[in-house]
């Protein structure tokens, strides 16, 4: 053999080669190995290895996020604060807001003096009111917010479902505004008094009873809610009977370890296992059994309403608990219990139900050998499954640099693949093309 021919056998050979090991490069660029590639993709979850997140426990050891617990810790403004525009919210009890035992006839709420003007009649929608002076009647939306009451809505819940007697019920509550008085949230004592009259209809106005100027008095997180009691006296067996009782200050509910911040206070009245006599028995057993104060009820009697205000073994005695009185003080909110769930129907329908059309963008199809899209956190927003996981949010930047690396890494992939494939072209040509003065033996 020639020395001509050797080296063409070599020089095909080192196509061949160089082809052989450019291939496997090609290979690694298309399934996203290519060494470049690795620390993107470490860059993503780099919230946990990288010095950011060893920067991120440090706010605990440093003393600001120790200062948060100070304030809890360190009592509200220390002493007597005084106050001139306390808020006092109460829906008393779940029977205030339910359909009555006589067919048709509901219990409800009005604001100011509410007086169907004799016996057995109902209130008509003439003299009721949603608001009088510093008193207004509101009821809980579908939504949780509260609105002015209107006199359609007394007979209807949150969702428009008609009252029962053991619920749906209406969800009203009365509101007394500019409430004057003092408070110490370190000794757990409140002295505050407001303005203003509200009527308790029963029966759709067959017994009514009005409550005045409420004062509520607590000494060490202990005290009463006391009113201006007054009324008609009535008889629903007997429709000529109304006539004014004389007013009288009475405790309206009994409070105990109430929790006063400088934001104000939620409690639930006394009631739970309170002994009574009215004008029928009291049940003293069961889960539900108690009462309202014992004056507060004798000052019902003469109204024909005392019955109502402790558990006499009707089933509907759990709709007589009192339900929290809430006073926010210096224009703060306190925690407003959820609206009411819609009850179930009675009847059913079989309506089809089709699920949500997506909302958020759809991810294109994966090429071989590319990581889907809708894998990455989108760009520009925050990825909610992200969040509770242990490397924590994807920071937009992070999100960018992992698209702008595998981006470069489908486009790179080409460039190995043409390179062997040349290569190993060329060896072959140098194979089969005839090599001038080559003489066959």
């Amino acid at each position: 053999m020639r020395r001509r021919d050797v080296a063409s056998l070599v020089a095909a050979g080192v196509l061949a080669a160089a082809g052989v090991l450019a291939l496997p490069l090609g290979a690694a660029a298309t399934d996203g190995s290519v060494p470049h590639a690795e620390p993107t993709a470490t860059a993503e979850p780099s919230p946990s290895p990288s010095p950011s997140p060893t920067a991120e426990p440090s706010p605990t050891s440093t003393p600001s996020p120790t200062a948060s617990p100070s304030p809890t810790s360190t009592p509200a403004p220390g002493g007597e604060v005084t106050v001139d525009d306390a808020v006092f919210t109460w829906s008393m009890s779940d029977q205030t807001n339910a359909l009555s035992h006589n067919p048709g006839a509901i219990n409800f709420l009005a604001a100011g003096e509410a007086n169907p003007g004799r016996g057995g009649a109902k209130l008509p929608e003439s003299k009721w009111r949603a608001t009088s002076g510093s008193v207004t009647i509101q009821k809980q939306a579908a939504s949780g917010a509260w609105r002015t009451a209107t006199w359609k809505g007394l007979g209807t819940d949150a969702h428009g479902e008609k009252i029962g007697v053991h619920g749906p019920f209406s969800g009203h509550r009365v509101r007394l505004t500019d409430g004057t008085g003092t408070i110490d949230a370190a000794a757990d004592d409140a002295a505050l008094s407001w303005k203003g009259t509200w009527t308790v209809v029963y029966y759709a106005g067959n017994t009514v009873f009005t409550l005045s100027d409420p004062r509520l008095t607590l000494t060490g997180g202990d005290g009463q809610l006391r009113a201006t009691g007054g009324g008609w006296a009535a008889d629903r067996a007997d429709p000529t009977k109304w006539k004014r009782v004389p007013s009288q200050d009475v405790p309206v509910v009994t409070l105990s370890d109430v929790d006063v911040t400088a934001a104000g206070l939620v409690v639930t009245p006394d009631y739970a296992g309170h002994v009574v006599e009215g004008t029928v028995p009291q049940k003293r057993t069961g889960e539900h059994w108690g009462a309202f104060p014992q004056e507060f009820v004798t000052f019902l009697e003469p109204m024909g309403t005392d019955q109502f205000w402790y558990s006499t073994g009707l089933q509907s005695d759990w709709t007589k608990l009192p339900t929290p009185i809430r006073v926010a003080v210096a224009g703060t909110t306190v925690k407003e219990p959820p609206p009411a769930p819609k009850p179930e129907r009675a009847d059913p329908t079989n309506a089809v139900t089709l699920p949500p059309a997506p909302t958020g963008p759809v991810a294109a199809p994966a090429l071989p050998g590319q990581v889907p899209m809708a894998d990455l956190p989108a760009v520009g927003a925050p990825d909610p499954t992200s969040y509770g996981t242990s490397l924590g949010p994807v920071s937009v930047e992070a999100a960018a640099a992992v698209d702008d690396v595998r981006l470069a890494s489908a486009r790179a992939s080409h460039t190995p693949w043409v390179v062997g494939g040349v290569l190993l072209l060329g060896a072959a040509l140098l194979l089969l093309v005839p090599v001038r003065g080559r003489v066959a033996r």
